[in-house]
């Protein structure tokens, strides 16, 4: 379920801050077909830990219409993390 098994670890927010970047329009075609990455990112997101984090560091959400998913925006303008 985890990076290291059935338990949350370090490693997983490490996983998914790198997942996060790894979203920019540039760099996302190249792990399109990482699916377990993935999925490992929202099953991060489904932890209320990550969302008090995520609003902590300025995070939002918001609906695209474009894409017609849920698009994370981080702060800093170089990363959308698209979960379809």
């Amino acid at each position: 379920e985890f990076a290291l098994g059935k338990d949350f670890s370090v490693v997983d927010p490490y996983l998914f801050v790198f997942y996060m970047w790894s979203q920019r329009d540039d760099i996302a075609p190249h792990t399109a077909d990482m699916t377990n990455w993935k999925a490992h990112a929202k099953r991060i997101l489904e932890r209320p830990a990550t969302w008090k984090c995520l609003k902590r560091e300025g995070v939002t959400i918001k609906i695209s219409l474009i894409h017609d998913r849920l698009c994370i925006d981080c702060p800093c303008r170089t990363s959308t993390l698209y979960v379809d």
